[in-house]
């Protein structure tokens, strides 16, 4: 995930993977593969495929007649376009993992009950509630009593390494991958108050800060499935103080948001 991630014009902000399914927020960002040269398309496309073969002839610098070229033109743009699509990241995604599992079953045929459904996240709210139901997921479906100890969520990862450091994700996957990845590895999608350069290139950032989601977290864990009364008794976290949530509307959208987004609460 994050390696595909590096590859494609998508930031992670919040996942989790459980045992049977995903959760997956991501921000994507067209834009970053106009910046792109020729050559960096290629690079990237190649972390995943082989390219056609005169794509492949295109790299081997062998002599290309004029409509030749065009073709490879047409067909880096084709992968340019591809590599800011959702559809395309999601493929590169569940298709190893469908072949594996069947390899390891003896199997053939779907592995995924169906194709991945995706909902836009159009608010601060929406977003907010989106993370803090993916990152709580574990511990709502009793994998883990606490949210910082669940190995594979966005939550504890951050929490260990603020700064979301290239050597801390290194540290998460294999030596022998990375020392075959030409792409530098991106972050986690940071939270606003975490400091960068302030240039265009820097990545966009959550409209929160550290401290705020991180007290939402803990906060929602400890008082998930309080009574109203016990609810309403309680010091609202900054968080929602500032984005005029109530307490119990809170809790309800954090423990419901794929309901309450199937039904058009959020739009």
């Amino acid at each position: 995930m994050r390696l595909l991630a590096s590859i494609f014009t998508v930031t992670i902000c919040a996942y989790t993977v459980m045992s049977n399914h995903y959760h997956i927020v991501v921000h994507i960002n067209p834009e970053e593969a106009q910046k792109w040269t020729d050559a960096e398309v290629l690079v990237r496309w190649r972390c995943l495929y082989k390219g056609s073969k005169l794509i492949q002839r295109h790299i081997r610098n062998e002599s290309l007649s004029s409509s030749e070229l065009k073709e490879v033109w047409a067909t880096i743009s084709d992968y340019r376009r591809k590599l800011t699509s959702l559809s395309w990241f999601m493929k590169a995604l569940n298709e190893p993992i469908a072949r594996m599992a069947n390899q390891e079953d003896e199997c053939s045929g779907h592995f995924w009950e169906s194709r991945f459904n995706s909902r836009a996240l159009r608010t601060r709210a929406a977003l907010l509630a989106c993370m803090a139901y993916v990152d709580l997921n574990p511990v709502r479906a009793g994998v883990v009593s606490d949210p910082n100890h669940s190995p594979y969520t966005s939550f504890p990862r951050r929490q260990s390494d603020r700064f979301n450091t290239i050597g801390a994700i290194n540290r998460q996957i294999d030596s022998s991958a990375l020392r075959a990845f030409p792409i530098d590895l991106k972050p986690l999608m940071p939270f606003s108050d975490l400091q960068f350069s302030c240039q265009s290139n820097d990545p966009p950032r959550l409209p929160f800060s550290t401290s705020e989601y991180g007290e939402l977290i803990e906060w929602t864990h400890q008082h998930d499935g309080k009574r109203d009364k016990d609810r309403n008794e309680c010091a609202k976290p900054t968080l929602l103080e500032h984005m005029g949530i109530s307490i119990n509307n809170w809790l309800i959208q954090s423990s419901f948001f794929e309901l309450l987004y199937k039904i058009g609460v959020y739009q």
